[in-house]
């Protein structure tokens, strides 16, 4: 097991989704090919091993067999539980042309936020939480498509923490 980063008592989204862990552009034809490249990102970003790329990603594309995490309006949020980390880690993807991925409204999706939790953190309901609030309501998912660089997609993370 490889161990990714500090503790932390309160995790927030500009915690998780740091300016490092954003990726503008994916690229990718598919939600798989999504999946792989942003836990790849997640890899270099906090030394993961090999082994712990590849169950993340199984892990992840098991998650998504159970129900899409495409929620609609542009928005999803694969995630999975892992004992690879020891705090919640993310990735966070915009891609203007969007990916295909099975969301429940049919349309492509535009922005991914990739979330990897420690087994049994409590925590990891919480950012889920927040992250579905953003896909649920229309203005604030047109603010998230306008970001266009990574500083105001952070900034935008930061706004939505102190609301």
């Amino acid at each position: 097991m490889t161990t990714a980063g500090l503790t932390s008592t309160s995790e927030s989204l500009s915690a998780v989704f740091s300016p490092d862990a954003i990726l503008l552009g994916l690229e990718v034809r598919t939600k798989r090919e999504a999946i792989e490249r942003m836990v790849r990102h997640l890899k270099t970003l906090h030394g993961l091993g090999d082994d712990d790329e590849r169950t993340l990603v199984q892990a992840i594309l098991a998650r998504e067999q159970t129900g899409t995490t495409g929620i609609g309006n542009g928005v999803a949020f694969p995630h999975c539980r892992s004992n690879a980390v020891e705090r919640p880690l993310g990735v966070l993807a915009l891609d203007p042309h969007g990916i295909p991925f099975d969301a429940l409204d049919k349309q492509l999706v535009h922005c991914v936020f990739l979330l990897v939790s420690p087994q049994g953190s409590a925590k990891s309901y919480e950012l889920l939480g927040k992250i579905a609030a953003v896909g649920k309501d229309k203005s604030q998912c047109l603010r998230l498509l306008g970001c266009r660089t990574r500083d105001a997609l952070h900034q935008f993370l930061c706004d939505l923490d102190r609301s």
